[in-house]
């Protein structure tokens, strides 16, 4: 009995080497990126339960740490439809650590807020699996409003990558204070 479970252990501990060796770098660095603050993320799936609205799960790797999320396209709050940005565990806290790090920005807290809801980004849900979809999106409605931050979320199915690139770096402290929870 106690081989089985070995087995098994070591089953376990070879497929995540296996899924880990397959991810990217999550962050990205080019000549208009010096600072290294995008992330890319390979897609691992694209579940669209209506048609309007799709989650897109994906992962990559800070060093030799995996990282990850869940991206919810048009989710809903009240009557105002946007993105949710949703913790899958301890990946979405490495995300976390890994854009804090990346954005010189301390986090208030070490795990990444169950759900992030933002506005915009839900008028290109038809063509998500088909084509490369860009997303502009906003933490707050009003750019006047404390916390007020944006980003740009990209989908594309097509090369399997979901983008999480910077708008400005001014938005730093903001993103990094909405995606982690205080608990």
């Amino acid at each position: 009995m106690k081989s089985l479970g070995l087995i098994a252990t070591i089953f376990t501990i070879l497929s995540t080497m296996s899924f880990a060796a397959s991810l990217p770098q999550a962050i990205v660095s080019s000549d208009d990126n010096a600072f290294g603050g995008d992330v890319d993320l390979k897609i691992e799936s694209i579940v669209c339960a209506s048609r309007s609205q799709c989650v897109v799960r994906a992962h990559g790797l800070e060093h030799q740490k995996v990282v990850g999320l869940e991206v919810v396209i048009g989710a809903m709050r009240g009557k105002e439809s946007g993105l949710v940005y949703r913790s899958i565990g301890a990946e979405s806290d490495a995300l976390l650590a890994m854009l804090a790090k990346a954005y010189k920005v301390k986090a208030p807290g070490v795990h990444f807020t169950k759900e992030v809801f933002v506005y915009g980004g839900t008028d290109s849900i038809q063509k998500i699996k088909t084509s490369q979809t860009d997303m502009k999106v906003y933490f707050t409605e009003d750019p006047d409003m404390k916390g007020y931050a944006e980003l740009y979320t990209n989908i594309d199915a097509k090369a399997g990558i979901l983008e999480i690139h910077e708008k400005d770096p001014e938005y730093r402290k903001n993103i990094i204070k909405a995606f982690a929870s205080k608990y």
